[in-house]
C-alpha cells in the first residue's frame, strides 16, 4: 500500500433514476423492527475504488510506507495491518485468513490460508474459463461463471465450519472448492458422467457434496432461501437438546432474482 493522493472516498452509490444509496463500513445486521418502511439499507463496503481499507469518515488509511513482512508470515502481516488500521483492529484479528491454518492444506502444502486463498480464486477463475468454452463449444449443456466474484466465495467459506451448511445457487463454485471439491469432481458434475456424484441426473453446474454440507443446487430462483431457513431452525433446536455440541449454522448465497422472488420474503 503506498502513500499516494488519493480522490475522497464516496459516501454514497448513484443507482437508475439519481437513486442515492448510502456507503458503510460498519457491519450491522438491521432486525425488521429497527427499519422503517421508507429506510434504506446502506451497501457494506471494506474498501474504496483504490483498494485502500475505507472509512466512513471518509479518512484516507493507507500507512506513510509499503506493508512488507516477511515472506508469508500471516502473523506480522496481521499485527502490521492492526498497527495501520487501529479502526479495524478487531476485524483484522478475527479474520480466519489471517491466521494459519492448525494443520496443512493438503492442496497447496502450507498453513498460510491467505496463500490458499489466492491461490484458489486463481484456480476458480481458471476452471471457469475452461468450462465455459467448453460449453461454447457444444461439449457441455450449460455453464455459468463466477468472473468477479472469486473473493466473496473464498472470503466467506474461510470463516465457516465444515458442519456449518451451505445453500447455494449457480455461481458459488468457489465454496464448494474451498471445501475440497476437486477439478476432477467439477468435470464430472457437468460433463453428467457416471462419475458425477449425482449421477448425472442434473444439469452443469447444479453441484451437491453431502460429505462437505453443500446442498444440490436446484434450477428455480430463491428456493434455497426457505430450506435455509428450515436448516438454521434445525440447527438451533440441536444446539439447544445437545449445549455439549458444536454448533453450526447454515448460509445462503443469492442474488438479484432471487431477491425478486417470493420465497426470499418468506424467508425473511
Amino acid at each position: 500500500l503506498k502513500n499516494e493522493m488519493a480522490e475522497p472516498m464516496p459516501n454514497h452509490i448513484s443507482y437508475a433514476g439519481n437513486v442515492k444509496i448510502p456507503i458503510t463500513s460498519q457491519l450491522k445486521i438491521v432486525l425488521p423492527e429497527e427499519d422503517a418502511p421508507s429506510g434504506i439499507w446502506p451497501v457494506f463496503r471494506i474498501m474504496d475504488e483504490n483498494g485502500n481499507l475505507r472509512r466512513d469518515d471518509g479518512a484516507n488509511t493507507f500507512p506513510p510506507n509499503k506493508i512488507i513482512p516477511e515472506k508469508h508470515d500471516l502473523n506480522q502481516l496481521r499485527s502490521i495491518l492492526q498497527l495501520h488500521h487501529p479502526h479495524f483492529a478487531e476485524q483484522i484479528q478475527s479474520c480466519t485468513l489471517l491466521h494459519p491454518s492448525k494443520k496443512e492444506f493438503p492442496d497447496t502444502n502450507s498453513k498460510n490460508t491467505l496463500l490458499r486463498a489466492h491461490r484458489q480464486m486463481i484456480r476458480l477463475r481458471k476452471m471457469d474459463t475452461i468450462l465455459h468454452n467448453a460449453q461454447r463449444q457444444g461439449r457441455i449443456s450449460f455453464y455459468i461463471t463466477c468472473h468477479g466474484e472469486e473473493g466473496m466465495h473464498i472470503g466467506s467459506a474461510s470463516a465457516l465450519s465444515p458442519q456449518d451448511v451451505v445453500f447455494a445457487q449457480y455461481r458459488e463454485q468457489g465454496i464448494l472448492m474451498w471445501r475440497g471439491f476437486t477439478l476432477e469432481q467439477f468435470c464430472n458434475q457437468c460433463f453428467s458422467n457416471q462419475l458425477d456424484l449425482g449421477k448425472g441426473r442434473q444439469m452443469p453446474v447444479h453441484y451437491g457434496c453431502r460429505a462437505l454440507n453443500y446442498q444440490t443446487i436446484s434450477s428455480p430462483l430463491g428456493t434455497q432461501l426457505t430450506q435455509a431457513v428450515g436448516a438454521a431452525y434445525k440447527l438451533k433446536l440441536d444446539a439447544i437438546a445437545n449445549p455439549e455440541r458444536e454448533s453450526a449454522v447454515s448460509i445462503a448465497y443469492f442474488g438479484d432474482g432471487a431477491a425478486s422472488s417470493v420465497d426470499f420474503h418468506s424467508a425473511c
